[in-house]
């Protein structure tokens, strides 16, 4: 029996909230912290939580570009 993963985002102008299930053993919202952290300069990425429950904050005219690395982070994994 295959399991898939579930997502849920919760976005504002300037924050995503996010839960993942626990079968997704791949995902952890600490490292894409980091990761967002190094790309996103000018973002000013901060936020974190649990490995499958926390936040993201961020400048609000980042928004979309943030959105669209977080998708595809979670469909990388």
């Amino acid at each position: 029996k295959h399991k898939t993963g579930t997502y849920v985002l919760g976005t504002s102008n300037d924050m995503i909230v996010l839960r993942v299930n626990e079968s997704e053993m791949g995902f952890n919202l600490n490292t894409l912290v980091q990761e967002l952290q190094k790309k996103f300069h000018h973002a000013n990425i901060s936020g974190g939580g649990h490995e499958r429950a926390g936040t993201l904050k961020f400048v609000a005219a980042a928004k979309e570009e943030i959105l669209a690395f977080v998708k595809e982070y979670i469909l990388k994994i």
